[in-house]
């Protein structure tokens, strides 16, 4: 059996997960729960689980500042919120796990899968202090990739461009390294919305500009650090010339 510990301030969202649970993931056993996170740690202690569900919004200290209690967190967590749009994006910022309240059966079986499917929790603490981050700044800083089945948190100012290949895409970095993700460029656009650095120069690419080599009108291209060369949209190209000059 899997080994779970729900941690909610609310006693009825604690009983909708053990519902849900019990209903829709029998493999897994609720061995403990607390209803703030201090009391959460001293059960994650006791009984270790391999699972902990975890709620943002809780009195006196917010969920994710579990990696101040924890050196390591050799656990996988699911978060739970009913925050809004602005604070999902700081979720996937940092590929993070999470259930919007009132929580959704296919969600829930969704979050469920992919733990199963899960092999580690390695750099979890780095994934947590993304979000913080992502959460009290006013656009991100920092992303977290999968890079052959394992989490890197890279700093946007490293990435020199992002290639959009139909339902994936192609991260560029300057070290020369490219990373593939399962998202398609809609989506990292989404991710990286707010930051001034990044621009839309074609359909299929984001650019940074800080990485920007030079430029050619007739080719439509734009030379980037990192031996990385561009597309830029004929329709694009006026308002590309402007924004560079910002």
């Amino acid at each position: 059996m899997v080994r779970a510990v729900l941690i909610d301030d609310e006693i009825g969202a604690r009983e909708v997960l053990s519902s849900l649970i019990e209903r829709y993931a029998p493999d897994i056993e609720v061995v403990g729960e607390a209803s703030n996170l201090l009391n959460g740690i001293d059960v994650i202690r006791k009984f270790k689980p391999s699972i902990v569900f975890l709620d943002v919004q809780m009195p006196n200290y917010y969920g994710y500042e579990i990696g101040k209690f924890f050196d390591d967190i050799d656990f996988h967590i699911i978060f739970t919120t009913a925050y809004d749009e602005y604070a999902i994006k700081a979720f996937e910022l940092a590929a993070l796990d999470y259930l919007l309240k009132p929580i959704d059966i296919d969600r829930f079986q969704q979050s469920i899968s992919r733990l199963r499917s899960a092999c580690t929790t390695e750099k979890l603490n780095h994934r947590i202090d993304t979000f913080q981050q992502a959460l009290d700044d006013d656009h991100p800083t920092r992303i977290s990739l999968l890079d052959k089945g394992f989490h890197v948190t890279v700093e946007l100012d490293e990435v020199v461009a992002i290639e959009g290949q139909a339902a994936y895409s192609k991260i560029y970095l300057l070290n020369g390294k490219t990373v593939t993700q399962s998202k398609n460029l809609k989506q990292m656009g989404k991710l990286i919305s707010g930051h001034p650095d990044f621009y839309r120069t074609h359909r299929s690419w984001l650019i940074n500009k800080q990485h920007l080599v030079d430029f050619s009108k007739s080719r439509q291209t734009a030379r980037l650090h990192a031996g990385v060369e561009a597309r830029i949209s004929r329709d694009k190209m006026d308002a590309f010339v402007n924004w560079i000059r910002l």
